[in-house]
């Protein structure tokens, strides 16, 4: 998980909740949701805020996720701040195994990608397993987290190892300080915005060899 920082809400989003008047309030399921999709694409470097698989703009590429469900507080359905890019969009094939938003429901979250910090609550091997980490502060929230996104399941795991694999190939005999360098090349997204997938467990495995 990476930290993402909302910017400001899409043009469209705030005309839309402009036009609320005496006869209609804006709700979400009237939204038109493509212009929400596209921006929370681009700030996240195309990634899912959860497990940072590649995600699109279209609506088969991505869903936007409310981190504090709309079940729990309706008041927060427009909130940008409330919204993330989430991979398995509605028309995404498979389904099967659900992760991320998908399978996480409307379940409270103990660690949210809007926590500056939520990156130290995970560690991952260079197989792509993901763990909670030893600090008991973040143990337990990192166990529960990872189990209602369902994190660890195989078709992630072995995303990650791939991406993993592919970032160390050729590297052998690198100076610690060149293994930190390394890794930091991965919190730069490229010329179209993107962050490769898998980030920031890339940058946990390479910084791991420093």
């Amino acid at each position: 998980m990476r930290h993402v920082q909302r910017g400001p809400e899409p043009p469209d989003l705030t005309a839309f909740k402009a036009a609320a008047n005496a006869d209609w309030t804006p709700r979400y399921r009237d939204l038109d949701k493509k212009p929400v999709r596209a921006a929370l694409a681009r700030e996240q470097g195309f990634l899912c805020g959860y497990c940072g698989s590649r995600i699109g703009q279209r609506e088969g590429d991505c869903h936007i996720e409310h981190v504090e469900a709309q079940s729990k507080n309706a008041s927060r359905e427009l909130d940008y701040t409330n919204m993330l890019g989430s991979c398995q969009g509605s028309d995404a094939t498979p389904q099967v195994p659900e992760h991320c938003g998908q399978a996480r429901g409307n379940v409270p979250l103990p660690v949210t990608p809007f926590m500056p910090d939520c990156g130290a609550y995970f560690s991952y091997g260079s197989d792509g397993s993901i763990d909670a980490p030893s600090d008991p502060a973040r143990k337990e929230a990192a166990i529960q987290t990872i189990r209602i996104l369902r994190l660890g399941v195989d078709r992630l795991k072995s995303a990650r190892a791939a991406a993993i694999e592919g970032a160390i190939e050729g590297f052998d005999g690198l100076s610690a300080d060149e293994w930190r360098v390394e890794a930091e090349t991965y919190d730069v997204p490229d010329r179209d915005g993107q962050l490769a997938p898998f980030c920031f467990a890339i940058q946990r495995v390479l910084s791991s060899y420093a």
